[in-house]
């Protein structure tokens, strides 16, 4: 059990302490989209805990990678250097090279990190989700191993602040959503975090970049 040697408090654990050392700086890597487990983090009691994480933290970037038959897409918080580079060259050029990159990031993969739940997640050891559960709970120490809730309003809450977080992250894919269920479901992932109260959306970059440009 990864959370035994602390206690078994997983905010103890090591792969927390890591990411407190990187100021929550996280790169998800998923399977590849070719294969059929490839929103497997979505569906981990860890992975998503490990997420969730990132949304008390000012400091938190999240950048997602995947790869397939045709190559490797990120997509990014930020600027990569290159593109930070070409922004301070010329306004816009870095903006451009972002969208240019990340729009052929699969749409089918992005949506699946819009329906999070962490009810119906999943660990190899199932003390490791009890103990999760009750974390996310607020329970004391001495009470993480305890059966967790079936139903608490912070499941719920964590799980509407993922999908619009990550909605926040992937939105500029429904350029290419021709069926317009993705662009709904983005949609719904903004509208249902009713306590949000501070929404940025980055449209820059889409109207420099067109079919010539690919």
């Amino acid at each position: 059990m990864i959370s035994d040697d602390f206690y078994g408090d997983p905010q103890q654990c090591i792969f927390y302490r890591a990411m407190q050392l990187t100021n929550f700086k996280i790169l998800l890597i998923l399977n590849s989209c070719d294969c059929a487990h490839d929103s497997m983090p979505f569906r981990r009691t860890w992975c998503v805990f490990e997420m969730a994480a990132c949304l008390e933290q000012a400091s938190a970037t999240l950048d997602i990678a995947t790869s397939g038959s045709d190559g490797v897409y990120v997509i990014t918080s930020f600027f990569t250097p290159t593109e930070a580079a070409l922004e301070k060259r010329k306004v816009g050029a870095g903006m451009k090279a972002k969208v240019r990159r990340e729009r052929d990031f699969p749409v089918r993969v992005a949506a699946k990190s819009l329906s999070n739940n962490i009810e119906l997640s999943s660990t190899t050891v199932e003390v490791d989700k009890v103990r999760i559960l009750n974390t996310l709970c607020s329970k004391p120490k001495n009470e993480l191993e305890l059966p967790p809730l079936a139903q608490h309003a912070s499941y719920g809450r964590i799980d509407k602040q993922l999908n619009r977080m990550f909605a926040q992250i992937v939105f500029r894919l429904a350029a290419n959503d021709n069926s317009g269920d993705f662009s709904r479901l983005i949609s719904e992932a903004l509208r249902k975090d009713v306590d949000c109260t501070n929404l940025e959306l980055k449209l820059g970059g889409h109207r420099c970049v067109g079919e010539d440009d690919r």
